[in-house]
């Protein structure tokens, strides 16, 4: 019994609360906000821009 509450409880529960978190962080940009999408995709742009001349630059 101790191993199932400390060891298996414990793992679902830690799993649960990850999933918990990642579900916040994916809620939080979406506001409805125009200008915010706007600026997250000028954001993904940029990452992209620089990711694509890094491997252009280093072959």
């Amino acid at each position: 019994a101790r191993l199932d509450d400390a060891g298996l409880d414990g793992a679902v529960e830690g799993l649960a609360g990850r999933v918990r978190r990642a579900g916040r962080l994916a809620r939080a940009p979406q506001t409805g906000a125009v200008h915010q999408y706007f600026l997250q995709a000028v954001a993904v742009l940029a990452v992209g821009v620089v990711a694509w001349s890094v491997y252009a630059v280093m072959g």
